[in-house]
């Protein structure tokens, strides 16, 4: 116990001796609050969009202005000259550009169907797809009620007319997310992806502190230093937890639910699983620089592949293996579950128990490599 304690002790002095080293502590938080700025908004609002209306119409106006008062659409620029949308999409001035020809009105009272072009930027598909959804609902609104309008002039009586307008009717309902925040959905994701490479690279550096340390003469005594080491950082993870979830995530609005000790307990396995692998991979290899690159090659595609943004179902058969065989892929998934749709433990109970195993067998696969690797050391 004694090698315990003084290892962290010596750990703590370590950090506030160097200050250089106590960024790392700092940086998680930094990102935090850099990634969660960039997302502050929570939803993509008042995009710019040109118009050019060529028919100047009172039915085009009432268009434009129906547009102009939805979530997304902010018609800022207007013009005559229809080459001009696609000008002032290539300067990134607007997302968008409506295009109503010259004969819009004048079809629309003989009953013939006019059409309007919508340019889309698809560089950007959730700006194009907010701003699609919002011009095709007011442009729907207002082709049904042209067309009840027709109905009863053409002489059909007042019943049919609404009947027409009545044919189908839907709602919907949003679960956990009803105003598709941007904060929630994406932040408590892209939060976690950012922590498995810092626990990771702090796996990496416990392990090669202990492998390299020339006064350690027998491999229990370096085990307890790194078990020490290993102790100090889930510490470290502890105060990370809280402040994120009790102080960062409230502050900006973000919700998580379910029991708070099982959402640290959760957390604290998949700290420790991570934690592990960039001790694994410091033993493995030759030197910190070739860890390093071996994480960096973990971690890299690990939000893309933990299916959070794009569905693993929907991924090629020959890469769900390997998505799996990442821990945030099967620890977001419970924690969405549980922390975000406020599942029980039931519904997570398989992603809990992948976590523990993948932690037990780390810590074997650790111990055999660190043996090597001390036995190595000594022979040298």
């Amino acid at each position: 116990m004694k090698i315990f304690f003084q290892t962290i002790t010596s750990e703590i002095l370590f950090f506030i001796h160097n200050k250089k080293y106590l960024i790392l502590f700092l940086l998680p938080i930094l990102y935090f609050l850099l990634i969660t700025g960039i997302y502050s908004q929570k939803v993509i609002i008042k995009v710019p969009v040109i118009s050019c209306d060529l028919s100047n119409s009172n039915t085009s106006r009432l268009l434009l202005r129906y547009l102009n008062l939805t979530r997304s659409i902010n018609i800022k620029y207007s013009t005559t000259d229809y080459s001009d949308i696609k000008k002032y999409i290539l300067a990134r001035k607007v997302y968008a550009g409506l295009y109503i020809p010259k004969d819009f009105e004048q079809k629309l009272k003989k009953g013939q169907q006019a059409d309007l072009l919508l340019f889309l930027d698809g560089t950007n598909i959730l700006i194009a797809n907010n701003i699609s959804a919002d011009a095709k609902q007011v442009i729907t609104t207002i082709s049904t009620g042209i067309k009840i309008k027709l109905l009863r002039k053409s002489g059909n009586i007042k019943n049919k007319a609404n009947d027409l307008s009545m044919q189908i009717t839907s709602d919907s309902r949003k679960l956990y997310n009803p105003y598709y925040n941007y904060l929630n959905y994406l932040i408590p994701g892209i939060t976690l992806a950012v922590l498995q490479q810092f626990f990771m690279l702090f796996g990496v550096i416990a392990s090669l502190q202990f492998i390299n340390f020339k006064k350690i003469n027998n491999l229990s005594e370096a085990l307890i230093i790194y078990a020490s080491k290993m102790f100090f950082y889930l510490a470290y993870s502890t105060i990370i937890f809280f402040t994120i979830t009790l102080i960062l995530f409230p502050l900006f609005g973000i919700n998580i639910t379910g029991n708070m000790l099982l959402n640290y307990l959760y957390f604290e396995l998949f700290v420790t699983m991570v934690f592990l692998i960039g001790g694994f991979c410091a033993t493995l290899m030759k030197d910190g620089v070739d860890a390093v690159k071996a994480i960096l090659l973990i971690s890299s595609p690990a939000f893309i592949l933990s299916g959070y943004t794009w569905p693993i179902s929907s991924m090629p058969f020959f890469i769900k293996p390997i998505a799996y065989l990442i821990p945030l892929t099967v620890f977001l998934e419970g924690f969405r579950n549980y922390a975000i749709k406020g599942l029980g433990f039931y519904y997570i109970r398989s992603s809990f128990i992948y976590v523990l195993i993948g932690s037990i067998i780390l810590i074997f696969l650790f111990y055999l490599t660190a043996i090597h690797k001390f036995a190595k050391r000594k022979i040298c």
